[in-house]
């Protein structure tokens, strides 16, 4: 009986640590309201900044004083070495947080400059406030392979 307790928790431990996020569906994305998927089209050559001269200064750093109490919030959670979701839709004065929901430490990092979160340790966040319309490409400087596209439509 304690070889039996003892691979039942061997057992437990192992799914703990192969599946930190739980046994969720690949596709379990919940997003309403201002931050929606944009109807899952990958990211492509042209959604750059370097295609979209407008997008390299299109953002601010931190969220506008100005920006009144209806100001729109979207969460990207950072699990499982991706970004969900990995292409979201905006309306300009949105701001975004992203959250560190995975195991290891990751980035939002967009790759035109317009926006760095630095290290993101497991379970803290960075916000961002996109003030005009573009396509924001970006990814994670640790874990290169994840890539997420913001669309800030006016």
């Amino acid at each position: 009986m304690f070889r039996f307790r003892t691979l039942a928790l061997f057992v437990a431990v192992m799914l703990l640590v192969l599946f930190p996020s739980g046994l969720l569906a690949q596709g379990d994305d919940t997003t309403g309201g201002p931050c929606r998927e944009a109807g899952g089209a990958a990211a492509s050559p042209s959604a750059s900044a370097m295609a979209n001269p407008t997008a390299t200064a299109a953002a601010t750093r931190e969220a506008s004083p100005q920006a009144s109490p209806e100001t729109e919030a979207c969460t990207i959670d950072i699990r499982d070495l991706a970004y969900h979701p990995a292409q979201t839709e905006i309306a300009v004065g949105t701001t975004v947080t992203w959250t560190n929901s995975d195991t290891v430490p990751h980035t939002a990092t967009a790759t035109d400059g317009t926006f760095d979160s630095g290290i993101l340790d497991p379970g803290k966040s960075y916000s961002f406030t996109f003030e005009e319309a573009g396509t924001f490409d970006y990814s994670c400087l640790v874990h290169p392979q994840m890539k997420g596209t913001i669309v800030v439509a006016d």
